[in-house]
Protein backbone atom coordinates (compact mmCIF):
# COMPACT_ATOMS: atom_id res chain seq x y z
CA UNK A 1 0.00 0.00 0.00
CA UNK A 2 1.05 3.53 -0.99
CA UNK A 3 1.71 6.01 1.66
CA UNK A 4 -0.09 9.63 1.37
CA UNK A 5 3.68 10.87 1.21
CA UNK A 6 4.42 8.40 -2.21
CA UNK A 7 0.89 9.27 -3.58
CA UNK A 8 1.53 13.41 -3.17
CA UNK A 9 5.32 12.23 -4.80
CA UNK A 10 4.26 9.97 -7.26
CA UNK A 11 0.83 10.83 -8.67
CA UNK A 12 1.55 14.81 -10.15
CA UNK A 13 4.96 13.52 -11.87
CA UNK A 14 2.76 10.39 -13.40
CA UNK A 15 0.38 12.35 -15.18
CA UNK A 16 2.81 14.64 -16.15
CA UNK A 17 4.83 11.69 -18.42
CA UNK A 18 1.56 10.33 -19.21
CA UNK A 19 1.71 12.00 -22.69
CA UNK A 20 3.70 10.82 -25.84
CA UNK A 21 5.59 14.16 -26.32
CA UNK A 22 6.34 14.83 -22.53
CA UNK A 23 8.08 11.23 -22.81
CA UNK A 24 9.86 11.82 -25.87
CA UNK A 25 10.93 15.39 -24.07
CA UNK A 26 11.95 13.22 -21.09
CA UNK A 27 13.96 11.11 -23.59
CA UNK A 28 15.74 13.85 -25.04
CA UNK A 29 16.78 15.52 -21.83
CA UNK A 30 18.51 12.66 -20.77
CA UNK A 31 21.42 13.17 -23.35
CA UNK A 32 21.59 16.40 -21.50
CA UNK A 33 20.37 20.23 -21.60
CA UNK A 34 18.51 21.24 -24.65
CA UNK A 35 17.22 24.91 -25.91
CA UNK A 36 13.33 24.84 -26.90
CA UNK A 37 15.14 25.82 -30.19
CA UNK A 38 16.37 22.54 -30.70
CA UNK A 39 13.35 20.78 -29.41
CA UNK A 40 10.66 21.97 -31.22
CA UNK A 41 12.10 20.75 -34.80
CA UNK A 42 13.06 17.68 -33.59
CA UNK A 43 9.88 16.86 -32.43
CA UNK A 44 8.20 18.75 -35.44
CA UNK A 45 6.34 21.29 -32.50
CA UNK A 46 5.57 24.91 -32.60
CA UNK A 47 7.67 26.90 -29.69
CA UNK A 48 4.45 27.33 -28.05
CA UNK A 49 3.59 24.13 -27.90
CA UNK A 50 6.96 23.39 -26.39
CA UNK A 51 6.29 25.78 -23.90
CA UNK A 52 3.46 24.29 -22.51
CA UNK A 53 4.48 20.55 -22.47
CA UNK A 54 7.51 21.99 -20.32
CA UNK A 55 5.33 23.69 -18.43
CA UNK A 56 3.76 21.01 -17.21
CA UNK A 57 6.89 18.71 -16.89
CA UNK A 58 8.53 21.65 -15.19
CA UNK A 59 5.69 22.01 -12.07
CA UNK A 60 5.57 18.37 -11.97
CA UNK A 61 9.37 18.90 -10.80
CA UNK A 62 10.80 16.50 -13.31
CA UNK A 63 12.79 19.03 -15.46
CA UNK A 64 14.50 22.57 -14.39
CA UNK A 65 14.69 26.14 -16.67
CA UNK A 66 17.21 28.54 -17.56
CA UNK A 67 17.03 31.52 -19.94
CA UNK A 68 19.60 32.67 -21.92
CA UNK A 69 21.82 34.97 -20.85
CA UNK A 70 21.94 37.16 -24.01
CA UNK A 71 18.96 36.11 -25.06
CA UNK A 72 15.73 35.65 -23.58
CA UNK A 73 13.93 33.70 -26.35
CA UNK A 74 15.55 30.73 -25.50
CA UNK A 75 15.46 28.48 -22.48
CA UNK A 76 17.55 25.77 -21.69
CA UNK A 77 15.49 22.49 -19.95
CA UNK A 78 17.54 19.94 -18.29
CA UNK A 79 16.02 17.29 -16.15
CA UNK A 80 15.89 17.81 -12.24
CA UNK A 81 18.14 14.74 -11.66
CA UNK A 82 17.18 14.38 -8.11
CA UNK A 83 13.34 14.62 -8.58
CA UNK A 84 14.26 11.93 -11.63
CA UNK A 85 16.41 9.71 -9.52
CA UNK A 86 13.90 9.81 -6.43
CA UNK A 87 10.58 8.40 -9.14
CA UNK A 88 12.91 5.94 -10.07
CA UNK A 89 13.79 4.47 -6.99
CA UNK A 90 10.15 5.21 -5.81
CA UNK A 91 8.95 3.06 -8.83
CA UNK A 92 11.60 0.37 -8.50
CA UNK A 93 10.05 -0.04 -5.14
CA UNK A 94 6.55 -0.77 -6.24
CA UNK A 95 7.03 -2.48 -9.48
CA UNK A 96 9.79 -5.26 -7.85
CA UNK A 97 6.50 -5.57 -4.72
CA UNK A 98 8.47 -4.09 -2.22
CA UNK A 99 6.98 -0.18 -1.60
CA UNK A 100 7.69 1.35 1.90
CA UNK A 101 5.60 0.46 4.22
CA UNK A 102 4.02 3.47 6.15
CA UNK A 103 5.33 3.66 9.72
CA UNK A 104 3.20 2.78 12.58
CA UNK A 105 3.61 4.73 15.86
CA UNK A 106 3.81 3.10 18.82
CA UNK A 107 0.84 3.28 21.03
Amino acid sequence: MLTTQQQVLLLPRLKALADATRLEIIALLRNGTRCNGEIAPILGLSLSLVSHHMRILREAGLITSARDDKDARWIYYSLDEHSYSELRSELDAIMSGTPKQPEVSGS
